[in-house]
């Protein structure tokens, strides 16, 4: 794991995908627009190259992983929010290490929800039940808390979701306060946007949120089966999905990411799959249906996407994370990405039917 190969196969991932949409257009080498466009798919195509994780407390176990994310390194940021703490693990899923527990104060969470890599490794954390957002540095120290449970700008009352502009500004999905916040890097109040007040396009449960190589903002409404598009000035775009089991429907939607070529991934949680859209809304087609077994899911709350194309989903009420190839994987040979690199652009063309 710390060869110089490997390293330099982590280091083509420092631009992957979290739920929070941060990203960079030049890792589109792999993933180009013209390769991922709408059409009928069969879900045969997308394969399970890793799971990992059971229901427990120890190293490597989960209970109830809410958040998924990549670090700089390449390495996966789960979560874990019924046992309070983040854990850093490998592509493999070996674990590399763990912070956080239960509590109101520095260092501690209640029931934390989404977090999202920044600059320098820095990792912002949306803990819900202290309606608060942390920063913490690359090892897990942490920095600073921004808000507090209040209605005032600045202050949340269920804090969900997160996102991290280029600017360095913050998008807060609020959820029971029904609109998305903004902050600056130090954490100061500079707007907010949706609510049910808007007649245009209202929010009415925001949780999952991400921002696209276009600059949009995506909200994820959690009751109201979409996904909603904004400016990040707050300006409505347009909707997303409809309410539904069917094609480009969603239920309960949570997180979102927004893969190289600006599709997005949107883990809708009451159909228990991954539902796939192009940044215009067509759906392009989904993976995944209830059950307990490989391939399959129970409620996922987040996903994220690498460089390289792989789709990695938190598997919420199955306490684990399972890990998709958008083609016909072939066996992982030295760990996770071993020969995966080279197909992953063309049997993203699959999606076309």
């Amino acid at each position: 794991m710390h060869g110089k190969k490997r390293r330099g196969r982590m280091a083509q991932l420092k631009n992957s995908i979290s739920v929070a949409g941060i990203q960079d257009a030049q890792s589109n080498a792999r993933l180009g627009s013209s390769n991922f466009q709408a059409g009928s798919w069969s879900s045969d195509d997308c394969k399970v190259v890793a799971v990992f994780g059971a229901f427990g407390t120890e190293p490597g176990q989960f209970n109830h992983p809410k958040g998924i994310a990549l670090d700089g390194n390449g390495h996966l940021l789960v979560l874990d929010s019924s046992n309070a703490r983040v854990q850093r693990l490998t592509g493999e899923g070996k674990f590399l290490g763990s912070f956080g527990r239960y509590g109101s104060v520095n260092g501690q969470f209640a029931s934390p929800t989404a977090l999202t890599s920044g600059p320098g490794g820095r990792l912002y954390i949306a803990d819900s039940g202290n309606a608060c957002v942390c920063r913490y540095n690359r090892d897990g120290v942490h920095e600073v808390t921004y808000g507090g449970y209040g209605t005032s700008g600045g202050f949340f009352t269920l804090p969900a979701g997160i996102a991290l502009s280029a600017d360095g500004h913050l998008f807060v999905s609020d959820t029971n306060s029904t609109r998305v916040q903004v902050l600056d890097a130090d954490g100061g109040f500079v707007r907010y946007f949706g609510g049910l007040g808007t007649s245009s396009s209202p929010l009415r449960a925001p949780v999952g949120i991400a921002i696209g190589h276009d600059d949009l903002v995506y909200v994820s409404d959690r009751d109201g089966d979409c996904v909603q598009v904004y400016s990040q000035a707050g300006t409505y775009i347009r909707r997303i999905g409809t309410s539904g089991s069917g094609h480009g429907e969603l239920q309960k939607p949570l997180g979102i990411a927004i893969d190289p070529a600006g599709n997005v991934f949107v883990a809708d949680s009451a159909n228990h799959r991954i539902v796939i859209f192009e940044a215009n809304g067509t759906c392009i087609g989904h993976f995944g249906s209830r059950g307990s077994g490989a391939g399959k899911m129970l409620s996922p709350s987040d996903v994220a996407v690498d460089a390289e194309g792989h789709v990695y989903v938190a598997d919420c009420e199955n306490h684990r994370i399972q890990v998709f190839a958008m083609g016909p994987a072939e066996a992982p040979q030295k760990g996770l990405f071993a020969g995966l690199g080279t197909f992953a652009a063309n049997c993203l063309a699959r999606f076309r039917k």
